[in-house]
């Protein structure tokens, strides 16, 4: 029994024998603990009160009185249908947990809102910044949890989707039709850390199966690129294959997709019987013709994890968590064998 120390979430939740968000979600009171079942919840009051935790968080309400309020900060990706599901996400685990959210931008806009008490601690999406600006909010003395969109350049990130197992799914799904050849169509620049780890990825799954690999640039400058110029995409790739033929495509994302596709029928390919498709992020590719195979990264997940994950860590400031939420291949008409 543990009662050396104050009692944490961590220590409930190793008692229990189940997660820390779990744990959260019941002794924050998350509309009674949504999403857990009721043996479950039991289990944790139970252990809670044999630890003393319920002592612990009375007291605590009536001492430190908190704000109930995270800050988020995501820049401009509020615009973003790929980051928008992440910000749902946060949005959802904060009412369950009787949270309000503060969307925020800056670094000092950040340090006012906490000096003033009128926030808690922050959720921060790394993607959404530069390394120099980010470094402003890491060296504020503020409890936050990190989210980004890289495994393999995570720095100190605390969240983050992992794309090595669906990516080896979908170049299996394409292996299985006996594709042999396939383009990776890209945007680099201004997404050069989210390209790269997915161009790593693709690259190690191609070669696992013997699939050729070729990358296209489809250069933009920061301010034409936009997520969705499917125009430009489709000239890039058009062009492209008048001195290249390929059986299997690869799209950086789903706002690529539309110039793809286009460009494959105008030289009259039939997918997937000439050319196997499939994208990452999951936004666009199932209201496309034919419906096209995608990685669905999960961040709607990632953001309910992260706002768990700050409010332990403003039960224990020393709590120490990394954790990847494995992004998942969802196979559709692109790819069929």
């Amino acid at each position: 029994m543990i009662s050396a120390k104050r009692v944490t979430l961590k220590d409930v939740a190793a008692e229990a024998g189940c997660s820390v968000s779990a744990v959260s979600k019941v002794l924050n009171q998350a509309k009674g603990g949504a999403g857990v079942g009721q043996d479950l919840a039991q289990r944790i009051h139970d252990t809670a009160a044999e630890l003393g935790y319920a002592t612990n968080v009375a007291a605590r309400s009536l001492r430190q009185g908190r704000s109930a309020c995270i800050a988020l900060i995501h820049g401009s990706c509020t615009t973003d249908h790929l980051w928008s599901s992440l910000i749902d996400g946060v949005h959802q685990s904060a009412r369950e947990h009787n949270q309000r959210i503060l969307h925020l931008d800056t670094a000092a806009k950040l340090k006012q809102a906490y000096e003033q008490g009128q926030i808690d601690a922050a959720i921060i999406l790394r993607a959404a910044y530069p390394e120099r600006l980010m470094a402003e909010f890491v060296n504020l003395d503020i409890p936050q949890v990190s989210v980004d969109a890289c495994v393999r350049d995570r720095l100190s990130a605390d969240l983050i989707p992992n794309l090595k197992s669906a990516t080896e799914e979908a170049v299996a799904a394409i292996a299985a039709s006996g594709k042999k050849n396939l383009l990776w169509v890209h945007p680099g620049e201004d997404h050069q850390r989210i390209d790269n780890d997915r161009w790593h990825y693709l690259k190690q799954s191609c070669a696992a199966h013997t699939i050729q690999c070729q990358d296209l640039l489809v250069n933009y400058s920061s301010e034409e690129w936009n997520w969705g110029d499917a125009e430009r995409c489709f000239e890039a790739v058009n062009q492209h294959l008048n001195e290249h033929s390929y059986d299997a495509v690869a799209a950086f994302n789903d706002s690529m997709l539309p110039g793809v596709l286009a460009a494959l029928h105008q030289r009259r390919l039939n997918i997937p019987q000439d050319v196997s498709v499939f994208s990452y992020d999951n936004i666009l590719a199932h209201k496309l013709y034919p419906t096209v195979s995608s990685i669905d990264l999960g961040l709607q997940n990632v953001g309910e994890a992260a706002l768990a994950l700050v409010l332990q860590r403003l039960d224990d400031a020393q709590a120490q968590h990394h954790e990847t939420i494995h992004a998942s291949f969802i196979p559709r008409q692109s790819t069929r064998s």
